[in-house]
């Protein structure tokens, strides 16, 4: 958890003290994904099982939201995890190239997914002059130091009429775990209005912002600034309330999940687990 504060100006939400520079390398070599001081480390089944599903659902989805003379062409995919999804581009025709700071998840996607991916942060990685026509960056952005360079970067290596896609977490949608939303290693939280005013001064235009999923989505092109002085769209007690709302919720429902476990591990001593199983499997129809 961290301390987040609320720019009274523009509704900006942001961490503050925020991890230095050091720290911030560290997160992600060692901590960040990783199992600490074992860098042949890999995703375990779980994680690539649901990840696999995921990269399909989020691959589907984006392409639904290019226009229909958009075939292939190049990706660039910031922060590429293990590289499931990046892999779904390439099996697709693409020319994939991905970005990851922490090694163990861009050696699996080199050597078991056979992409070429980079090791390293976006803002430190070096990319020869390439250009591409998308760039993808899924729950990436909140985690940028200065977000505004962060854009400005990418703007720089998107070829004119090309687009980028983002995911970020939204203040009003935290899902079951709002303080890992909350935590250190997300430097700010984002609102629809503060999205779409960063990707304006920063020489976008937002061509979609909206849910996906449990995060807020945007689909972006190179475009005049739009960005205003305009008052924020939310107020601070709105923002402040949504944080509240979301915490709480949480906060029952994993009280409920733990009663209900506590429960099952009582009855299971008395009746044992084969009718405890039967006796839930019924309570559930």
């Amino acid at each position: 958890m961290s301390i987040k504060v609320v720019c009274s100006g523009c509704g900006h939400i942001y961490a503050n003290p925020q991890l230095d520079q050091r720290e911030v390398d560290r997160l992600y070599r060692d901590l960040y994904r990783s199992i600490p001081g074992d860098d042949a480390a890999r995703p375990d089944e779980d994680y690539l099982y649901w990840k696999r599903r995921k990269a399909e659902e989020d691959y589907s989805w984006l392409r639904a939201q290019l226009p229909p003379g958009v075939a292939v062409g190049s990706v660039l995919e910031i922060g590429c995890a293990e590289g499931l999804l990046l892999r779904k581009f390439a099996d697709d025709g693409w020319q994939a190239v991905g970005v990851e700071p922490t090694p163990s998840y861009a050696t699996y996607a080199r050597d078991v997914l056979g992409l070429e991916v980079l090791d390293g942060l976006f803002e430190g990685v070096s990319l020869e002059g390439r250009r591409f026509d998308l760039v993808v960056a899924m729950f990436v952005l909140e985690h940028a130091k200065k977000p505004l360079e962060f854009l400005e970067r990418i703007r720089g290596v998107v070829n004119p009429g090309g687009r980028i896609f983002l995911t970020v977490p939204s203040v009003f949608n935290l899902s079951d775990f709002p303080d890992d939303w909350l935590s250190s290693p997300h430097l700010m939280i984002l609102t629809p209005d503060t999205l779409r005013r960063l990707l304006s001064r920063t020489g976008y235009r937002a061509t979609r912002i909206g849910p996906l999923g449990d995060g807020l989505a945007a689909i972006a092109e190179l475009g005049p600034a739009l960005y205003s002085s305009a008052p924020p769209a939310y107020s601070l007690s709105v923002l402040r309330l949504a944080v509240i709302r979301a915490r709480a919720a949480a906060t029952i429902k994993i009280g409920l999940a733990n009663a209900r476990h506590r429960t099952r591990c009582r009855l299971a001593a008395i009746i044992g687990e084969r009718y405890t199983d039967r006796l839930v499997a019924l309570l559930r129809r």
